[in-house]
């Protein structure tokens, strides 16, 4: 038995070459299992579950309160879910043999997060907690990185995980920097980081984010192609600036520290971060079609009005608790996202539901004379399943 065990990665190496002289030469393909279709849509959806914990855990001090703790439960519970199915589809799978051992540090350590949140709960102590649980987490991406370049599997998400290797202690370096700040000594450490950045970064700019390899929209892979080329351009102007003969300070600070910001609009563009809360999208939802029932009278007495109000109130609530899981600051995700622009000028998704919502409050509670037609308020109240269907539909959300 021992030596049957001792021979398995032998064979897997030679099922690899086999595997890989099958493929086509022009595209220089394996024919194994991670470069199915089916592999590699469980590997999209794990992508995009296991980013959203690490972003609720990753948050400073003084954002991180009891509600992101809780958005942290949420995220890692479903992630424990999603983990389980893949594991237990996969782990006896020739190519998942040889690397056992990564398989049960993630559980270990998915579960040592989980430990971590809900003392984090249970304890009041939040902030400190939380940069445990991060790290753990980090595993995962670690592991499946590990076993992706085992397989020969040149997976996009991998090649993004290196660039933030090389970006992060950049990052650190100039971080609150100004032109006024930035001392020669700077420069040369930055200088001396540039290079492996910019490599792991061009590495990222050769890789086609197909709709059909991550489960994506068209609009998603729109921001995700344009975030590509806003880090690019960035890089291209810290690289002159830096490299210069006279260094441009005033170039370095604002690029440089444009650089993990543009990586973080890439990295979430992969994440489901609705699924989580999927139960106040589905009370939101709930309260929506109820608010626009009640007020879908033309003639409406003051007993329907007061109904309206109370179910356009119900709305509004239900949607302010759905909403904040994703306004957590100073990095909020609908920023980052694009799910609100922030201008008051051109708002969209959650900013225009809530003016909506708000409005239609107005509305109902200036009304003096019966019957009344509620038309206008309907109207307001229907920009909420018209917004979350936009959002739904670019999301690919089911």
């Amino acid at each position: 038995m021992k030596m049957l065990r001792a021979l398995v990665p032998l064979l897997f190496s030679l099922m690899l070459l086999i595997s890989a002289g099958c493929g086509s030469d022009s595209t220089n393909t394996y024919t194994n299992l991670l470069y199915t279709a089916d592999y590699q849509a469980d590997l999209a959806n794990l992508t995009k579950t296991y980013i959203p914990p690490l972003f609720y855990t990753n948050l400073p001090a003084a954002n991180t309160t009891q509600a992101v703790v809780q958005d942290a439960k949420k995220a890692n519970d479903l992630l424990v879910t999603v983990w389980s199915a893949f594991k237990t589809k996969y782990k006896d799978r020739l190519e998942f043999v040889p690397y056992a051992a990564k398989l049960t540090q993630i559980d270990t350590e998915i579960a040592l997060a989980g430990q971590i949140i809900q003392n984090a709960i249970t304890s009041g102590n939040a902030a400190n907690d939380l940069l445990a649980a991060h790290e753990a987490l980090e595993v995962i991406r670690v592991n499946l990185q590990i076993i992706d370049k085992g397989n020969g599997l040149d997976y996009p998400i991998d090649g993004i995980k290196d660039f933030h290797d090389a970006m992060e202690p950049f990052a650190l370096a100039v971080k609150g920097k100004t032109a006024a700040t930035l001392t020669d000594a700077d420069i040369a450490t930055l200088k001396g980081m540039f290079p492996i950045m910019e490599t792991t970064w061009n590495k990222v700019t050769t890789y086609q984010f197909t709709t059909e390899q991550f489960g994506i929209t068209a609009d998603v892979k729109t921001f995700i192609d344009a975030a590509v080329t806003s880090q690019t351009a960035n890089m291209t102007g810290l690289k002159t600036a830096l490299f210069a003969a006279t260094p441009d300070k005033t170039v370095i600070a604002a690029n440089g520290n444009n650089v993990k910001p543009l990586f973080l609009k890439l990295f979430f563009s992969f994440a489901d971060f609705i699924k989580p809360f999927n139960a106040d999208l589905v009370a939101t939802d709930s309260a929506a079609t109820a608010a626009a029932t009640v007020t879908a009278k033309t003639a409406a007495t003051s007993a329907d009005v007061t109904a309206a109000l109370t179910a356009v109130t119900a709305l509004e609530s239900n949607f302010n608790k759905f909403k904040v899981h994703f306004a957590t600051q100073p990095i909020s995700i609908m920023g980052v996202l694009g799910w609100y622009t922030g201008s008051a000028t051109t708002p969209a998704y959650f900013d225009k539901i809530g003016t909506a919502i708000s409005s239609a409050k107005t509305q109902l509670g200036a009304i003096q004379s019966y019957p009344v037609d509620l038309t206008a308020v309907n109207t307001q109240v229907l920009i909420y399943a018209t917004e979350m269907t936009k959002l739904k539909t670019r999301l690919n959300y089911k």
